[in-house]
Formats: C-alpha cells, structure tokens, sequence
C-alpha cells in the first residue's frame, strides 16, 4: 500500500480512537453509543482478512462526530495530529503495526 494512503489509514482510525477517549469512553462504548456492533472500532477490523485497509464510511465518522460532540473542524484537526504522529520527519514510519 502506498505510504501517504496508509497514513491517512492509521490517521482515522487513530482519530477515533483519540476522540472515544477525550470523551471517556472505549471502542466498544463509542461503537454501542453510535448504535453500531460493540466490535466496529476493534483494531483487527480495521485491515480485511486479505490485507486491505478497511476504511469507516462518512456516516460512521459523522456519527461518531454528533455523539461525542465533535465538530468537523475538530475531526481534521485530529487527522492531522494523528498523521503527525504516523510519519517521522526522515520520512519513516512509526512501528505500531501499520507499518509497512
């Protein structure tokens, strides 16, 4: 997978866990609170079982939003930070098994 994809990948899903726990909650709180199975937000759904990056669709991300009070421009400002964190300024990556 490309690296800036992958990324932007770890980015999200790091994003969400990030906002669960601002907000006092787990994955599993976050997921029920959205209405959604308590085991949408586990890491091991987050790649498919051929390796792909499974990503959250937009109405999942805007509910996540609305239930934890998040603005949009919050939600990029998380992105951002979480992006951060991924990529090293040499141009690596972290070793938090997304790397590739």
């Amino acid at each position: 997978m490309d690296r800036e994809l992958l990324a932007h990948h770890y980015a999200v899903w790091t994003a969400i866990d990030e906002i669960a726990g601002q907000v006092g909650m787990s994955r599993w709180s976050l997921a029920q609170h959205c209405g959604l199975d308590p085991t949408t937000f586990n890491p091991s759904k987050r790649v498919s079982v051929n390796g792909l990056p499974r990503w959250p669709s937009s109405e999942t991300i805007a509910t996540i939003l609305i239930a934890t009070g998040t603005s949009w421009a919050e939600w990029g400002i998380y992105l951002d930070q979480m992006k951060k964190m991924y990529v090293h300024p040499e141009g690596g990556t972290v070793s938090d098994g997304y790397a590739s």
